[in-house]
């Protein structure tokens, strides 16, 4: 299990706001435009539980099984919708603008049945689970 420290930062009715700080490669990343690497602070909506309330120190916790479930459905997914489109497309109208736009097609495809795969898994089995944290005061000893 990949756990994460986090913060509940907000409980509304229907969701609770949770913010956790973006790990330490994030900042040098060359990508971290594109994902808000650059941000002193992630924030997510969670299902709300009982027990927690603004201000409390959590644990995220997910599964290695379900992390790796999640990103073959939103990378490799399209990228196969998008390969087989281009090779449908060339391989039934023989010219490259017929393959591209298959590929394109097939994109569209991949992307719109990863997102209804995502949302069919995303109400229990791709949800984090959480912990309350337990500090031990400073100074004890255990």
């Amino acid at each position: 299990m990949i756990q994460r420290p986090a913060r509940v930062i907000a409980i509304h009715a229907d969701h609770m706001q949770v913010a956790f700080d973006p790990a330490s490669a994030c900042g040098s990343c060359g990508s971290k435009k594109a994902c808000h690497g650059g941000n002193p602070e992630h924030s997510l909506q969670l299902p709300v539980q009982a027990g927690f309330s603004a201000g409390d120190e959590i644990l995220l916790g997910i599964e290695s099984r379900t992390l790796t479930l999640a990103a073959l459905l939103a990378w490799l997914m399209p990228a196969l919708a998008l390969l087989l489109g281009a090779m449908l497309g060339q391989a039934m109208f023989g010219s490259d603008l017929a393959a591209i736009l298959a590929a394109l097609g097939g994109l569209a495809g991949g992307l719109l049945i990863a997102r209804q795969l995502a949302r069919r898994y995303a109400d229990d089995q791709m949800q984090p689970c959480i912990q309350p944290c337990f500090q031990t005061p400073t100074g004890s000893t255990s």
